[in-house]
């Protein structure tokens, strides 16, 4: 239900990312957190909530 939420605001489901991990699976959250790095690196910038930057004439920046 998040993930279609987060779809609806302009997230790609594929950047949210959910694990239950205990303090005591250090190496377990370093796996975790490369394989969600790389997989967001893969999608590239968020295509709806990038941020346009214009100057006062209306020219993009």
């Amino acid at each position: 239900m998040l993930k279609k939420y987060l779809e609806f605001l302009g997230i790609e489901k594929d950047r949210f990312h959910v694990a239950w991990l205990s303090s005591a699976e250090a190496e377990r959250f370093v796996k975790i957190a490369n394989n969600t790095i790389e997989s967001v690196k893969k999608l590239g910038p968020a295509k709806k909530l990038v941020r346009k930057n214009f100057n006062s004439d209306g020219k993009r920046i």
